[in-house]
């Protein structure tokens, strides 16, 4: 029950409520990844039936670039999830964008109202 679409400085610094519906801050996000060498993304749907798949090296970049994302090698599980984040459609290097710093030649984060990758 959060409201996403949120402006650029919100979504670096983090919003919500850390007992419920809460996005970390994606500088937050960036400084747990850079104590560690490297980091699996696991994504899990959980709607008619269960998949699930992951990265083997995810990482955001630098706050200068505006936090792109990386994945590193898609590998599956169970199932068959699809590789939705670089697959057709990637999203592989994408600098984050938010109401105020919307980086698409589309304005994707007014049409999508939220931040994200796109």
């Amino acid at each position: 029950d959060i409201n996403f679409n949120r402006n650029i400085t919100e979504y670096v610094d983090g919003f919500g409520d850390v007992y419920g519906d809460h996005w970390l801050g994606l500088r937050k996000i960036k400084e747990i990844l850079g104590n560690h060498a490297r980091h699996k993304l696991s994504v899990i749907l959980m709607n008619n039936d269960y998949c699930e798949n992951y990265y083997d090296d995810f990482s955001i970049g630098s706050a200068a670039n505006w936090y792109p994302i990386n994945f590193g090698q898609y590998m599956l599980v169970s199932n068959k999830c699809g590789d939705s984040l670089t697959g057709s459609v990637s999203i592989e290097g994408s600098s984050f964008s938010a109401r105020g710093k919307d980086l698409t030649a589309h304005q994707c984060s007014t049409v999508h109202q939220g931040g994200w990758w796109y």
